[in-house]
């Protein structure tokens, strides 16, 4: 039960950066914004659920996953727009980069939330 509603909060914070338009300044291409918090949440929050149960090691490597992919769609990106929208592989190591990034900041608010713990609940 609260594994899925963490995944539904992290999947709600994902959709109100879409819409906010947080993410397109720095990652993502106003097009195909909304596909890559749908597919990337989805596949991350199922992961973070999943993988890594109690295990603080979990949050360590999304993090880094997350620094990882994010720095690759900002290199795609860059090199995409450099290119006069040129070069194809740039633009999909951008394009699949986003979904990537989504995916990885979905897996790592799902283990944050899932490692904090509960308080003890008194009668």
């Amino acid at each position: 039960m609260r594994q899925g509603l963490i995944a539904t909060v992290v999947l709600l914070a994902l959709f109100l950066g879409q819409f906010t338009g947080l993410w397109v300044p720095f990652l993502a291409h106003p097009f195909w914004a909304l596909q890559g918090a749908l597919v990337g949440g989805l596949i991350g929050a199922a992961a973070g659920i999943v993988l890594g149960q109690g295990r603080v090691w979990a949050l360590w490597a999304g993090l880094v996953l997350l620094a990882a992919t994010g720095a690759i769609t900002l290199y795609g990106k860059a090199e995409f727009a450099a290119s006069y929208a040129e070069d194809a592989v740039a633009g999909k190591i951008w394009y699949f980069g986003y979904f990537a990034t989504m995916a990885a900041l979905a897996f790592t608010l799902c283990r944050l939330l899932m490692a904090l713990k509960q308080p003890d609940q008194h009668d």
